[in-house]
């Protein structure tokens, strides 16, 4: 029920400001649905990191984990 990806960026100029993205996510076995909660978890973090063009790398990661929460 775990979850995870690694994102390296295709555009140059994104893999220069925020580099590549490894994500895990703890699917909480046992829990319904757990799997499903991880998938959304890692699409969502990955999508807002490298849709933010205002924070620095660090401020943007805590940022997309926050917002996903």
């Amino acid at each position: 029920e775990d979850s995870g990806t690694h994102v390296k960026p295709g555009d140059a100029e994104i893999k220069k400001t925020r580099g590549t993205l490894t994500v895990v996510a703890d699917g909480m076995g046992g829990h319904a649905s757990g799997e499903i909660a991880s998938q959304m978890a890692i699409e969502l973090i990955s999508r807002f990191y490298y849709a933010d063009e205002v924070n620095t790398a660090p401020e943007a990661l805590r940022s997309a984990i926050q917002l996903a929460n």
